[in-house]
């Protein structure tokens, strides 16, 4: 995974004449002190973004939250399978991120990012990307 990242990480820069790109670790707590399960290591390593980067004060986190939890109550755990290297680059243009296509589980993914996006609206934040990659 990490040769495909930094291969990704050197195409982006050739591409978009990027300098300077840093792969930043993705182990967390629960990967350094693995009991040697590798389905745990391999699934902790993973981050599927439901929105954008946003701010929301205090008083706003409680109640949107709840907002959440009702908009996705129904609502299972998401199976995906995914295939395949996409570099996509944040809208400052300071951060490159690696990413997996979803080949499998595409829709359930989108309909939760719906979801999320309402929510989103409803606190008057920007919600994801109105220009979808496809995923």
């Amino acid at each position: 995974m990490r040769k495909m990242a930094e291969y990704a990480m050197h195409q982006a820069q050739a591409r978009a004449g990027l300098t300077d790109l840093q792969l930043v670790p993705m182990e967390s707590p629960s990967t350094e002190n693995s009991d040697g399960n590798d389905q745990a290591v391999a699934e902790s390593m993973f981050h599927l973004s439901l929105s954008r980067t946003f701010v929301l004060t205090r008083a706003q986190i409680d109640p949107f939250v709840a907002a959440l939890r009702l908009a996705l109550r129904y609502r299972k755990r998401l199976r995906v399978s995914v295939q395949g290297l996409r570099v996509l680059i944040n809208d400052e243009r300071t951060r490159l991120f690696a990413t997996v296509p979803v080949v499998s589980g595409a829709a359930d993914v989108c309909h939760v990012i719906r979801c999320v996006d309402k929510c989103l609206a409803q606190f008057h934040r920007e919600v994801y990307y109105a220009v979808r990659v496809r995923i």
